[in-house]
Formats: structure tokens, C-alpha cells, sequence
């Protein structure tokens, strides 16, 4: 569920910036395996809490790297704070989700493609599992 931050002009959609922030290495799965618990504007001060499924990513370097990403991407500063846990809205999990669907719908026109079919039938040809790419988008 989507919690709008009117303060800073936010629909609240964690996953969609943590896959963008510009971070790299750890304190990038920080970002993108996180899942955002809620965050606070006062007007003045900026707080995103974290739920966190690895321990070793919440050491302090790489949560200052994050607030300093997140930081730039608001336009202010801003603190993080993290908790370890189970997670599930995360930017991981949704790209996750993206690429299950994609092959799920390359398999899908593989399957139903009148030219596939006619050689299966014609030919008793096969399509071999784990063959069918999607496209590149």
C-alpha cells in the first residue's frame, strides 16, 4: 500500500525509488531488498524507516550512503533508520514479479503461435524447456 509524503511531493512508492538511487555494491541491496516502513516529514526533518533482511547490510556506512542517495533524490536531508526482518514490498521483489511475468507471457506466445503448433503437429517437433527467452525491452 502506497502512503502518499505530501511534504515532499511523494506517492510513497519505496520500490520504485529505491531501483533508481544511484548507489552500487551493498549499500545498493541495501536499497533494493529493503522494505520501507514508513516514512515521516515533519516539514522540517525527513525519516524513512527500513525493515531490513540482512544484518551485515545495515552497518552504518552503507545506511549513510543511503540517506545520502536518498538525500539528493529529495532535495533535502535526510536520516534512515533500519530494522532487521522479514520483507516483501521491496524493489527486488517487484522486479522479480516483472521478470516472472514477462517469460510467463513469452512462453505463453510461444505456445499458442500458430507456426509452433503446426510444426508440433506436422513434425512432432518440441520446444525445449528452458529455451524461451522474452524479448529485450
Amino acid at each position: 500500500m502506497l502512503v502518499p509524503v505530501p511534504g515532499l511531493e511523494w506517492d510513497g512508492n519505496w520500490p520504485a525509488v529505491a531501483a533508481v538511487l544511484p548507489l552500487r555494491g551493498v549499500a545498493q541491496q541495501l536499497a533494493v531488498q529493503a522494505e520501507l516502513i514508513e516514512c515521516q516529514f515533519d516539514g522540517h526533518s525527513t525519516l524513512f524507516r527500513l525493515r531490513v533482511p540482512i544484518e551485515t547490510w545495515r552497518s552504518p556506512a552503507n545506511v549513510d550512503k543511503l540517506a545520502a542517495a536518498l538525500g539528493e533524490r529529495f532535495g533535502r536531508k535526510v536520516g534512515v533508520e533500519t530494522e532487521l526482518g522479514p520483507v516483501w514490498n521491496t524493489a527486488s521483489a517487484e522486479a522479480q514479479t516483472y521478470r516472472e511475468a514477462r517469460q510467463s507471457q513469452a512462453e505463453d506466445t510461444i505456445a499458442n503461435d500458430p507456426f509452433v503448433l503446426s510444426m508440433m503437429r506436422d513434425f512432432g517437433a518440441i520446444v525445449v524447456p528452458g529455451s524461451i527467452t522474452p524479448a529485450p525491452h
